[in-house]
């Protein structure tokens, strides 16, 4: 008898933030952690793919949990596959670029197993006055009015497993940093590949 299937064993994902404007001048790197949401939104994706509103619409990030258990002015825990949330979120914003990513890492405008989502912030004019210490891809949400949508992607509540809305938005994949300060003014690309 077939039990079930763990879709984020088989994904795997890589950040990179670096600066727009120049691409070798890279400020971050560290692989992420697929959650386990993932497996739910997939599941709407294949059973209704006009449904969600997107497989990932943006980013979020968080500021991290000073006074929560885990947590310190310096470390954090390591990143989980059951983070449902930010635990602080500071910001969300729609992903600026997605593209298909060749075996050489590079742009390509054919089908492949790899996905790069890429968003732009600016410290400056975003409004991210906090360092960054977690982050993440989301997606989901509805264009249904049935299911309470459509979604307003920018304040909708995390998708939980214990109590599975569409009208909320899945946290796909999560990672924690040491502080990231943001340089001001500065056009900083957060590129997110996934290979499936």
């Amino acid at each position: 008898m077939f039990d079930g299937f763990n879709t984020a064993a088989s994904i795997k994902g890589r950040v990179t933030i670096y600066e727009h404007d120049r691409p070798e001048n890279v400020l971050y790197q560290r692989q992420n952690v697929i959650c386990a949401g993932i497996s739910y939104l997939f599941a709407r994706l294949l059973a209704n793919s006009a449904d969600p509103v997107a497989g990932v619409w943006g980013l979020a990030l968080g500021s991290g949990g000073v006074n929560v258990a885990g947590w310190s002015a310096s470390e954090q825990p390591d990143p989980t596959a059951v983070q449902t949330a930010m635990v602080a979120e500071i910001k969300r914003k729609a992903i600026t670029n997605t593209t298909y990513i060749d075996g050489n890492g590079n742009p390509t405008t054919a089908l492949t197993t790899k996905v790069e989502f890429t968003t732009i912030f600016n410290a400056t004019s975003d409004n991210v006055t906090l360092p960054i210490r977690e982050m993440g891809l989301i997606g989901g949400g509805t264009t249904l009015a049935a299911n309470g949508g459509p979604t307003a992607m920018l304040t909708a509540p995390y998708f939980s497993p214990t109590a599975p809305e569409a009208n909320s938005i899945v946290l796909v994949n999560y990672i924690t940093t040491p502080p990231l300060i943001l340089p001001a003014s500065v056009n900083l690309a957060f590129a997110w590949q996934l290979s499936f």
